[in-house]
């Protein structure tokens, strides 16, 4: 009787450590807002000269594309906490990708300089909200036994998405290029980061 009784409880310890698949598209879907977050923060700073060139803009002004984003995410960042407190995580994950979205929209709808720079300002709150938004699911809806390798795993998204910002953006000057060359000639609708052809 007693062995049934250990084996029930090292079943039912090892159910409890099990990652739900609830929890791991969680992770995901705020991990993969959290990495283009990021991504498009040092993305940015390659597109510097066409940004200047297209919108007539120098780089004491241009740079705020990417200050401006920072200071974004630096403010709401701790705001995480409160949101954490008053709203359900649903709403502040439907927050997210909202802002996320809409500001990626405007980005590559941008018609000047300070639309583009709005649409940072809210790729920026929604990558504020994003980044604090996994790693809090990550304490609180893991396994004891697993925290550890989520941990990990939230940490490589921050740091690998600044190790392929400047190729992605180096890779999108060569395309905006391309689509420059086809403009007169072939309707290439090119639109990415702010860049119209």
């Amino acid at each position: 009787m007693s062995q049934s009784i250990a084996r029930n409880n090292n079943t039912a310890t090892q159910d409890d450590e099990n990652i739900s698949i609830n929890l791991i598209l969680a992770i995901l879907s705020t991990g993969i807002m959290a990495f283009i977050g990021i991504l498009t923060e040092t993305l940015t700073n390659v597109l510097f000269l066409g940004l200047m060139a297209e919108f007539h803009v120098d780089t004491s002004t241009v740079q705020w594309l990417t200050t401006g984003y920072l200071l974004t995410v630096a403010l709401v960042t701790p705001l995480s906490s409160y949101f954490k407190r008053k709203l359900k995580l649903r709403t502040i994950f439907l927050t997210a990708i909202v802002l996320c979205i809409t500001g990626c929209l405007m980005a590559a709808c941008t018609l000047n300089f300070p639309m583009l720079m709005t649409a940072r300002i809210l790729q920026g709150a929604g990558t504020g909200i994003a980044l604090p938004l996994m790693f809090n699911i990550i304490l609180e809806q893991s396994p004891k036994s697993k925290i550890g390798m989520l941990m990990g795993v939230g940490g490589m998204v921050v740091a690998v998405a600044p190790a392929l910002g400047p190729t992605c953006g180096r890779s999108c000057r060569y395309v905006h290029a391309v689509a420059l060359d086809f403009r007169d000639s072939a309707a290439v609708p090119v639109c990415f980061a702010g860049v119209r052809p």
